[in-house]
């Protein structure tokens, strides 16, 4: 379990450096991250106005769930699991529901 909670951190700090970039073309966007209290769940969001309109985008939402790190949100174009085993993060450590209900309905 003590892996696990490395393998957490890694990911919390990564996201702490993502919640402060700054949209130089889009000022009016701002990313925030948000914990829960159990500190079970991180979710980075972007909101704030844009050509007169208000967004709010839920970018991700990892969640630290029975010996893994659920990717229960990807909103970006990056392969997240891709991009934390380069932080030496084994990609069997992350649990995607979703791509495993598209493994379901393929077969």
């Amino acid at each position: 379990m003590d892996q696990i909670i490395k393998y957490w951190d890694v990911i919390k700090n990564e996201l702490e450096k993502e919640a402060k970039y700054v949209y130089k073309n889009q000022p009016g966007l701002s990313n925030e991250l948000l914990i829960s209290e159990n500190g079970k769940h991180l979710l980075l969001i972007t909101s704030g106005w844009h050509n007169r309109r208000y967004n709010y985008i839920l970018v991700y939402h990892f969640e630290m769930k029975e010996g893994r790190i659920w990717l229960l949100a990807n909103n970006s174009d990056e392969d997240v699991i891709a991009k934390y085993s380069k932080f030496g993060i084994p990609t069997k450590i992350f649990y995607d529901p979703y791509l495993e209900e598209q493994i379901k309905a393929a077969a």
